[in-house]
């Protein structure tokens, strides 16, 4: 298989992951608390807002802490 191939293939898998992590982080059990974790969790720096990005999102690349990300969504819905 191609390298281009491959590369496309690779980023769908991450997509596939990472759609549904942001349909959980929409939630409005999501507190500025929340987001601290797993900005902490990605070592990434972004400013969460209303108006956040995809991209910004993206850059966390929260498909490699998927399970982490969905304990946090489910907590803070919990705490709701």
């Amino acid at each position: 298989k191609c390298d281009a191939y491959m590369g496309m293939q690779d980023v769908v898998k991450k997509w596939t992951v990472f759609c549904p992590l942001v349909g959980e982080l929409r939630d409005p059990a999501m507190r500025s608390r929340h987001w601290t974790q797993l900005i902490d969790l990605c070592k990434k720096s972004i400013v969460v807002s209303p108006d956040i990005l995809l991209r910004d999102m993206w850059n966390l690349e929260l498909h490699k802490f998927s399970e982490a990300v969905e304990d946090t969504a489910d907590q803070a819905k919990q705490e709701s």
